[in-house]
């Protein structure tokens, strides 16, 4: 090769691999119209703006009624993914107690000794963008809505190698 050619080949090069990662998009995907979307619109005002999402994360939010060591009662808030395993606890006693993500109800529920808990509602989440082997570069677009059905957060960033 001339250096001419190589110098040509070398510009290029990062031009065609920016982007390419392993990303996986939903149909008629861009950026330009997922940026659109906005805090409290609802389902159908994002599926008019961008089409159908690759796929849908469901969360079953749960409040728990915990006795703690001073017999006092604590709330504790366990989400709960569409297999029944836990995604996500707040509060210091499921913390303490080590309620760690992918952990079963029933595991969750032993360690918090009660069964007792009040359904608080169901979240969601729309991806759009995504990687199943996260550590590979990516990008990630996704909505998240509320148990209301309206947009809570949009989420947009990109995963470097």
């Amino acid at each position: 090769m001339t250096s001419r050619c190589i110098l040509l080949w070398l510009v290029l090069l990062p031009v065609t691999m920016a982007g390419c990662g392993k990303t996986t998009y939903a149909p008629g995907f861009t950026d330009e119209k997922f940026g659109k979307i906005t805090v409290g619109m609802t389902e159908e005002q994002v599926k008019a703006l961008v089409g159908e999402p690759l796929f849908t994360v469901r969360k079953e939010d749960r409040l728990y009624r915990v006795r703690v060591a001073s017999g006092d009662l604590v709330d504790q808030v366990i989400s709960y993914n569409e297999r029944g395993n836990v995604s996500d606890a707040e509060g210091y006693v499921a913390k303490q107690r080590m309620i760690i993500p992918g952990i079963s109800r029933s595991q969750a529920e032993g360690i918090l000794h009660t069964t007792e808990s009040k359904l608080l509602g169901t979240r969601w989440r729309w991806e759009y963008a995504t990687n199943t082997v996260l550590a590979d570069p990516h990008r990630t677009r996704a909505v998240e809505f509320g148990c209301d059905a309206k947009v809570k957060e949009v989420l947009s960033y990109d995963i470097e190698g």
